[in-house]
């Protein structure tokens, strides 16, 4: 039961920090959470150091939490790993896919991502555009390697659910260059070729910071998969 309550207060705070409810710098209250959710704080105190892990909230002893602030450091770094680690597991789906595994999930995944596009659903795409790194990851067959992703994929989605309305259409057009060279199996060195991590140049960073601040971005409605369970569930 606990676990249950934990999961949903995890959710519940991770949605009001990616659409705005939650701005960086406000310190979140047990008791005022704990009422308004109507939970004790045993599982709030469970979701916290989660909502840390994730880059979300930020922990001190005898303080409150506080929700992160985003700095241009922290996006410069989160970049740095992601164009590091991304090319290779695309290189591991691909070797897998030309050794006969299935990707239509994959390829299901971006047709939602497109007809999301198509239909201007920005809550949609970002769900969508999400669970192809999801499917990558998980046609890599690397177990461990989504397990290292889960963190750097939460603090991603406060950056994408920040600048949802940015070039959605690009960034679909990136992912079906990706899809289609993973997909048919092509030599590693292709498919590295075709990873790209978007950065925020300077006008897009000062907008992401302001939102971040406060400014609410929408609300994100789609629930995407879990990339990382919380303390006490399966996988």
């Amino acid at each position: 039961m606990t676990e249950n309550l934990s999961r949903f207060v995890y959710d519940e705070l991770r949605q009001r920090i990616l659409d705005g409810r939650l701005p960086a710098g406000e310190s979140i209250s047990e008791r005022e959470i704990g009422s308004e959710l109507d939970v004790s704080r045993v599982p709030i105190r469970e979701a916290l150091p989660l909502l840390a892990a994730a880059g979300l909230v930020t922990l001190s002893p005898r303080r409150p939490a506080v929700v992160t602030p985003v700095t241009r450091s922290g996006v410069d770094e989160l970049y740095d790993i992601r164009a590091v680690l991304e090319p290779f597991v695309a290189r591991q789906a691909a070797a897998r896919v030309a050794a006969g595994a299935d990707a239509s999930p994959l390829r299901n995944t971006l047709a939602l991502a497109a007809a999301a596009v198509q239909g201007n659903d920005l809550d949609g795409f970002h769900c969508h555009s999400g669970e192809v790194h999801t499917e990558i990851e998980r046609l890599s067959g690397s177990a461990l390697f989504v397990e290292v992703m889960a963190p750097l994929h939460e603090r991603s989605d406060r950056l994408n659910v920040a600048n949802i309305h940015t070039d959605p259409a690009q960034r679909h057009n990136e992912h079906e260059a990706l899809v289609d060279a993973i997909a048919g199996g092509p030599p590693g060195s292709r498919v590295g070729g075709r990873v790209r991590t978007r950065r925020m140049g300077p006008d897009t960073d000062s907008a992401h910071t302001r939102r971040s601040a406060g400014l609410r971005p929408g609300p994100v409605t789609c629930t995407r998969t879990r990339r990382r369970p919380l303390t006490g569930d399966s996988r």
